[in-house]
């Protein structure tokens, strides 16, 4: 029997699909090529391309805090992405 290898982000994705997570909110870019290549061949979980880390953040919040309480944002590691950091729990008071 021949065990076929899995990627650490395919295996993040499984997991994240495991926790009801349905939606991955980001911006493409070269680091973030593996993870929407990852999510693309995930049956589970849906691609959500954004124009910045910003909109990624909010759509996140705003989906997963009003409706699943949990939310996945991929953010491009740039020194614009460090504005993402204070969104993530702006909603919890929902």
């Amino acid at each position: 029997m021949t065990m076929q290898a899995t990627s650490v982000v395919d295996y993040i994705v499984q997991r994240l699909a495991d926790e009801s997570i349905t939606h991955c909110f980001g911006v493409p870019g070269d680091y973030a090529f593996p993870v929407c290549d990852a999510v693309e061949r995930s049956p589970q979980v849906r691609w959500i391309g954004c124009a910045n880390e910003l909109n990624a953040s909010y759509a996140a919040d705003i989906n997963y805090l009003r409706y699943k309480c949990a939310r996945v944002a991929v953010p491009m590691p740039t020194p614009s992405s460090a504005r993402r950091i204070g969104i993530g729990r702006g909603g919890d008071d929902l």
